[in-house]
């Protein structure tokens, strides 16, 4: 026969009064049952709490855009720092002031230069999001980058303000040719049409194309999610079809390091009126 367990010695030392060595026949217990409560004089003992962070799974909708301060083509903030205390139920680490700040993804590719990322992960993709310059004196830097990459062509997304000093900035100092440089102010009427054909362009001439804007990434995002709606996807502008784009552009930050984060409800805006 088999030698019985350390549960059922204790169980018989217990109620034959013989108990031996109670800390030890309790520890025995609790290495051999361990999700168990273990009953002395009729108290239960209460389980153990779960120490360290708690992570929850990945977010089942977004909300918000790449971490990053405005500033410009010629100026982007760099990303917010804090240290998370418990996760919540969006994927992300909630602060001790409420604010949430994204999980870090173990598995996730090193974040590029320049946040130099496709739009998708169809091996020919031609459509790639770009942070712009950090600072006047690396423009330079920063076009031979891009052109090292293989783009030839940029879609920057700005004001009406910023227009004319962008499109002198990329031209004469990244240096891309003013043909493959296109700027759109979003907010304006047919920023939608402007962009799509921008995009539609470059995959037509097959030459790589980055979006850049001058708010951190959130009209970056929003601009490859209608791509990726009209190229990849597919549907009628619809709140489904908006969603899983803008699922499947997050996605894309574990194999390509940047989180370009678009939110459903402003893509869907942007289909139906052609502009933010």
């Amino acid at each position: 026969t088999s030698a019985p367990s350390p549960m059922a010695i204790t169980v018989l030392w217990i109620c034959s009064g013989l108990v031996l060595d109670a800390p030890r026949a309790l520890a025995a217990v609790r290495s051999s049952t361990p999700s168990m409560q273990i009953l002395i004089s009729g108290k239960p003992e209460p389980p153990k709490k779960p120490s360290g962070l708690i992570i929850t799974g990945p977010a089942s909708s977004v909300s918000g855009s790449r971490s990053g301060g405005a500033g410009g083509l010629l100026g982007v903030g760099s990303s917010t720092g804090g240290s998370g205390l418990l996760s919540s139920s969006s994927g992300s680490l909630a602060r001790a002031d409420g604010s949430e700040q994204p999980m870090m993804d173990p598995l996730a590719k090193p974040r590029p230069r320049y946040d130099l990322a496709p739009s998708s992960g169809r091996p020919d993709e031609l459509v790639f999001g770009a942070a712009s310059c950090a600072a006047p004196g690396l423009m330079g830097e920063w076009g031979a980058h891009l052109r090292d990459q293989g783009i030839s062509r940029v879609l920057a997304l700005c004001n009406a303000a910023e227009a004319e000093a962008s499109q002198a900035a990329l031209c004469t100092e990244a240096g891309f040719a003013a043909s493959a440089v296109t700027v759109v102010d979003i907010r304006a009427g047919g920023a939608k049409a402007a962009t799509i054909e921008a995009a539609r362009a470059a995959v037509a001439a097959r030459e790589r194309i980055a979006v850049v804007d001058t708010v951190g990434g959130a009209h970056t995002a929003l601009v490859l999610a209608q791509y990726l709606h009209d190229d990849y996807v597919g549907g009628d502008g619809g709140t489904h079809s908006c969603l899983e784009v803008c699922e499947l552009l997050t996605a894309r930050k574990r194999h390509s390091g940047v989180a370009w984060v678009a939110r459903p409800e402003d893509l869907q805006r942007f289909l139906a009126e052609g502009t933010l």
